[in-house]
């Protein structure tokens, strides 16, 4: 049987009447006459007709209570009940986009009040769903301020780039500006406008205080919010700010506790401080792929200090420094070869302190991996004052030396080449890192694996010097070539003979 509550048009409900007066049920006499024109069709429409209209009323009726189909008046008696009323004209209105560094490997979505801030202007927020679709790299999408401006703004400050903060970082998105002037809007905020609006707060109301503290923290421009609740401390939360304008400025900080004070639940306390900074500095040597101008040298140089510089800008409260992370952006670059920690460095690129001179504190916040560990309520940042905090050391290729081996066993050993390449490229490298002034037969022999030693009738291995085009044969004991400075130990050919 169909559900009696679902709405019926007019052509149904005609044939439900005509249907239900010819079937006789009940005891009835049977009214079989629906021909066009006739009493029984006139009637059964008649009513079909005003039944019909009743459904819709009462369609219509029920759209109007819910967010998704109310519009007009209806919907703004809908969204009352969150608190919420239309946005009259008077509201600061533009265009941001959002943009990537590369393109995005999957579709990237911004949703709908996603918040965008500036300095010294009213906080913004997007108007609609956008993504950035896969292989696109920015979008463009609309953005409201999120308060009625009732004190005109500065149009300079209104300019291109005002808005240049996500208070929340999206996943997948580098940065956010905007490319033309803002402006008052004059129209009244649209139906669609509306609707996404209210599912923001909603959504806002279901995160809690949490995500309050940090929009309103967000819409002064303060993009590293760290908000804790302690489990020790039913009813207190903790907020640590990051970013170093707040350490700085003491009218930010005085906004910023007004800001948490308006939006703060009734009977929680909120306590809100700076981070404590852990000072980083960094040290390498960089090898480059070719010797190049100094002028093309300088360029480098600035390119990878700008890659460390905004790694570590990008670092929240208690996120650790990373040591291989450092190491690759300084390798990413097309024109560098290969990255080397600096000599005494203890074979690390990163040093670290907490209010002394550097490396005070490396000892103790040193990770196995080499990682600088920042606690909870701490943040790095580059080193201020005394020595440069990043420090390069641009060197030109490193002159190869090619060792060949020549290896005469007697008897079989399964795999010997391939054993004998591992082991030999081993003790190069080592010996390269070492900073080794020579190059002896002893050693290399030692080096060879176990079983290629038990049988073992003759070794010889030739040295050349690609810089001054040297070639030293070592096939005894006492043989030996010296190394010059930054030479570089590179294995070459390996034959085997014997008996197989």
């Amino acid at each position: 049987m169909a559900d009696p509550f679902l709405k019926k048009d007019f052509a149904s409900i005609v044939q439900s009447l005509l249907g239900d007066l010819a079937s006789g049920q009940g005891g009835r006499v049977a009214i079989t006459d629906d021909t066009e024109g006739s009493v029984v069709r006139t009637l059964a429409e008649a009513f079909g007709r005003e039944l019909a209209v009743c459904y819709a009323q009462l369609d219509q009726v029920y759209r109007l209570g819910y967010l998704d189909t109310a519009d007009g008046a209806s919907l703004d008696n809908v969204v009352a009940l969150l608190g919420i009323e239309r946005r009259r004209g008077g509201y600061l209105t533009g265009t941001v986009t959002f943009t990537r560094a590369q393109p995005a490997p999957e579709e990237i979505q911004i949703p709908a009040g996603t918040p965008v801030a500036g300095k010294d202007i009213p906080a913004f927020a997007t108007t609609v769903l956008t993504s950035i679709p896969r292989g696109g790299a920015e979008v463009t999408v609309a953005v409201r301020s999120a308060e009625r401006v009732v004190k005109p703004v500065d149009p300079q400050k209104l300019g291109p780039g005002a808005l240049a903060v996500m208070p929340r970082p999206l996943l997948g998105i580098d940065g956010v500006g905007n490319r033309i002037q803002l402006v008052p809007e004059q129209q009244d905020e649209t139906d669609d406008e509306l609707r996404q609006r209210a599912r923001q707060v909603l959504g806002r109301a279901k995160l809690g205080t949490v995500e309050a503290i940090q929009l309103a923290l967000g819409s002064l421009g303060l993009t590293q919010v760290d908000v804790q609740e302690p489990t020790d401390r039913p009813g207190s939360v903790e907020v640590v700010v990051g970013d170093p304008r707040y350490d700085e400025d003491d009218g930010l900080r005085a906004q910023a506790a007004h800001a948490i004070e308006e939006t703060r639940p009734a009977g929680i306390v909120v306590r809100i401080r700076g981070v404590v900074w852990v000072s980083i500095r960094v040290e390498a040597t960089v090898e480059l792929d070719e010797a190049v101008p100094a002028s093309e040298q300088q360029a480098i140089e600035a390119d990878l200090r700008r890659l460390v510089t905004e790694y570590l800008e990008g670092l929240g409260a208690g996120e650790n420094v990373r040591e291989a992370k450092v190491q690759n952006l300084l390798a990413s670059h097309e024109k560098v070869r290969e990255v080397y920690p600096p000599a005494g460095g203890g074979g690390w690129l990163l040093s670290a302190s907490v209010g002394g001179e550097l490396p005070a504190d490396t000892a103790k916040r040193r990770l196995g991996n080499g990682d600088v560990l920042v606690g909870a309520v701490e943040r790095a940042r580059l080193a201020k004052g005394g020595r440069e905090p990043i420090v390069l050391r641009l060197e030109p290729p490193r002159p190869a030396v090619y060792v060949d081996a020549q290896i005469q066993l007697t008897a079989p050993v399964p795999g010997a080449e391939e054993s004998l390449r591992g082991a030999l490229r081993l003790y190069l490298g080592n010996l390269g890192t070492q900073g080794a002034a020579s190059l002896t037969y002893a050693g290399l022999v030692g080096a060879l694996p176990l079983d290629v030693k038990n049988a073992l009738l003759s070794a010889q291995f030739t040295a050349t010097h690609v810089n001054n085009g040297q070639v030293v044969v070592l096939s005894r004991d006492g043989d030996l070539t010296a190394l010059a400075a930054r030479e570089q130990l590179q294995l070459r050919a390996v034959l085997v003979m014997g008996p197989k």
